[in-house]
């Protein structure tokens, strides 16, 4: 017979976990408590435990967009939701409804558009990050936004008493550039159904059985060398085990990403949104100030895109922060506006 383990606080949490391990920066101390619940279940059983204990909550994802404290509050819990990696499909109005869980890489998308035929889900290849995460900050590349995918969105609500799943048409988010409600509301998003065409139950089960792989042994790619090489491999590997032509779309975005250095130093990729009233992106804006290659202790603004500021020796949070504020000033001074952060700073 077997035996079910409780959940518990103490059973879900470890203690003392370097939030550098989790960050696409490699930036951040350590953190006194931290989890990784692997279903919806574990994550109400530590939110409702937070509670009791008067413990505050940070969720995330990956940290790939994200700028963790040198020094964390003492008593707050990190939660990361990058191993609830789950999915299921249900026919909807002649489409499928494909529901993926907050923790699945938005790299999978492109393999499921490339596998059903939907080329609007090409633009997350090669982007790190979960669904959970690009839905809150309604991640864009290039010509596509995360909002253009989805037909309902899964959350908690975390100032109700009850940790009850509720959920949102896509069309009541206020999605716009970079923003969404889940920004303005204390819910944390669990998943999402997407509406795919020409997903059919056999492709359906190719990617449940990818995800599956992909989960169990879970396979860390905080580090963007090793999500590059992950995800690059998995790709070969779909194209020659089902005999999947791979688009065009896909190399043109390999060679950008690589050509900007995307991958060979740690960072939260764009520091910046666009000033789309201004008409110029912030990685030209910053390139025509002559701020690439500025150093600020470990801490450098890219010499290969203006919009990134890399740990290049060892950085801190403080560092960043510093470079982030300096870039405000200058554009300010000569532009007369102060750009906004995309990247999430949480304070110490």
């Amino acid at each position: 017979m077997l035996t079910v383990k409780a959940l518990t606080f103490e059973s879900l949490c470890v203690e003392n976990e370097m939030l550098a391990r989790h960050s696409s920066y490699e930036i951040g101390g350590s953190a006194r408590f931290y989890a990784t619940p692997e279903t919806v279940d574990e994550l109400i059983c530590l939110l409702d435990a937070c509670k009791q204990k008067g413990i505050p909550c940070e969720i995330f994802g990956y940290g790939s967009n994200i700028l963790f404290p040198d020094e964390p509050y003492a008593e707050k819990m990190y939660i990361s939701l990058k191993r609830m990696i789950d999915c299921n499909i249900a026919a909807s109005g002649g489409e499928a409804k494909l529901f993926l869980a907050a923790g699945v890489p938005l790299s999978f998308l492109p393999l499921i558009g490339v596998l059903s035929d939907y080329e609007s889900m090409y633009f997350t290849h090669l982007l790190p990050g979960t669904i959970g995460a690009g839905i809150y900050i309604n991640a864009k590349c290039y010509e596509y936004q995360m909002s253009e995918l989805l037909n309902r969105i899964y959350y908690i609500d975390i100032a109700k008493d009850s940790s009850s799943i509720q959920s949102i048409a896509v069309e009541d988010c206020s999605f716009a550039y970079k923003e969404s409600i889940f920004q303005k509301r204390p819910w944390i998003i669990i998943g999402a159904d997407f509406l795919v065409p020409n997903l059919t139950r056999e492709r359906y089960l190719i990617i449940q059985n990818l995800l599956q792989l992909y989960k169990q042994p879970y396979t860390d790619i905080t580090s963007l060398a090793n999500f590059y090489k992950h995800f690059q491999a998995i790709t070969e590997d779909i194209s020659k085990e089902h005999k999947v032509v791979l688009p065009k779309r896909f190399q043109e975005i390999d060679e950008d990403r690589s050509s900007k250095r995307h991958f060979s130093y740690p960072s939260c990729g764009s520091v910046f949104k666009n000033n789309y009233k201004f008409g110029r992106p912030m990685g030209v804006v910053v390139d025509e100030l002559g701020l690439k290659g500025k150093e600020y202790g470990g801490a450098m603004i890219s010499p290969y895109h203006g919009n990134f500021i890399i740990n290049h020796k060892q950085a801190k949070a403080a560092d960043v922060i510093y470079l982030i504020k300096f870039v405000q000033e200058q554009v300010n001074n000569k532009h007369g506006f102060i750009p906004e952060p995309e990247v999430i700073i949480i304070s110490e």
